[in-house]
């Protein structure tokens, strides 16, 4: 019986922004993806205790974060306020 092997249309390398362990894979190998699909998710420990910091400014009605303060209302979640603010604080 002879050998057949397959070959992808396209391969590319999938690399994440920042480091994180993966908590769910919504894809599978042979499966057809579109541009902007999600892929997997992340868990980035070192960031949740950022996240909530940036929620109990937003809770308190305080301006202790300017920069997330100034955020709201641009339609960018909390983790994508958090990750900018970890941009301008270095």
């Amino acid at each position: 019986m002879p050998t057949v092997e397959f070959r992808p249309y396209q391969e590319i390398d999938v690399m994440a922004k920042v480091a994180g362990y993966i908590k769910r894979i919504d894809v599978d190998v042979g499966d057809r993806v579109r541009e902007g699909q999600l892929l997997a998710t992340l868990e980035i420990p070192e960031m949740e205790d950022d996240l909530r910091r940036a929620q109990a400014a937003l809770d308190r009605g305080s301006a202790d974060n300017p920069i997330v303060y100034s955020r709201i209302g641009s339609g960018l979640s909390i983790g994508q306020m958090v990750t900018d603010f970890g941009r301008t604080a270095t």
